[in-house]
């Protein structure tokens, strides 16, 4: 499911007549722009976004089983769908639970009281909301961490939280459109269709069952997180501008 919106069409129409090269982070987000802008493949250049990996930390000690999402609470980030699939997890793994990680705009606040009807209607409780945070604060939410998981139905470029789940070695649980942006594949996630519940309770339960899967796939995570790092991608912008100046 791929969600288009009009406005943001429009502020690119602009640019992309402005702009004399467009840099973009994926081959998705590159079709997009030559099929609903039409904007010549030439002028297009794909550089994935860079990631901090920073000096490898070891993950906290905690019990039970901690999930994590972080994104901003958005219908296109497809919160509800992992609340669906959470409340599968918690009737099982009792000692589940689920952190969602993100800001709240004005424009979103329905739907985030939405997610809390949903808690609520589906009777579960260890789901916990915070708000944006300062970067030490994030990372101990990735370390205290069993599995991340990012359930979005649509409008995504690339998917930097993932290759942050990467860096921390985490298992990714993550829909299809990431594979599209090219941040996923079957070796280092378990990809699952966009709005399926079902789906995505069966790859959390894999994942807590299977720790040799957990290993395996974290760690193809983290090998392709390190050709990520903002010293290559930003050499790869740097020559970009250079041949443009040309």
């Amino acid at each position: 499911m791929r969600i288009i919106i009009p406005q943001n069409i429009k502020i690119l129409n602009f640019v992309s007549q402005k702009s004399k090269i467009m840099r973009v982070p994926s081959k998705l987000t590159a079709y997009d722009l030559r099929k609903n802008l039409k904007v010549p493949k030439e002028k297009i250049k794909i550089v994935n976004e860079g990631v901090d990996l920073g000096v490898p930390e070891p993950p906290v000690l905690h019990e039970g089983i901690n999930i994590l999402c972080v994104a901003r609470i958005a219908p296109n980030k497809g919160h509800d769908v992992l609340l669906s699939a959470f409340r599968t997890i918690k009737h099982k793994y009792p000692n589940s639970k689920l952190y969602l990680v993100g800001g709240i705009s004005k424009d979103n606040k329905k739907y985030f009281q939405k997610l809390k009807d949903l808690v609520e209607t589906f009777g579960i409780n260890d789901v916990i909301f915070t708000n944006h945070m300062i970067d030490a604060e994030l990372k101990m939410y990735y370390r205290i961490s069993d599995i991340y998981v990012q359930p979005s139905i649509g409008e995504e470029g690339w998917g930097i939280t993932i290759t942050e789940a990467y860096c921390h070695r985490l298992p990714v649980v993550c829909t299809e459109i990431f594979r599209e942006t090219g941040v996923a594949d079957e070796e280092r996630a378990l990809v699952v269709r966009g709005g399926a519940s079902d789906q995505l309770a069966e790859a959390i339960e894999v994942l807590i069952k299977d720790r040799s899967m957990r290993e395996k796939i974290s760690e193809k995570g983290y090998l392709f997180a390190k050709n990520l790092s903002w010293e290559k991608m930003s050499k790869n912008i740097l020559h970009i501008v250079e041949e443009a100046l040309k």
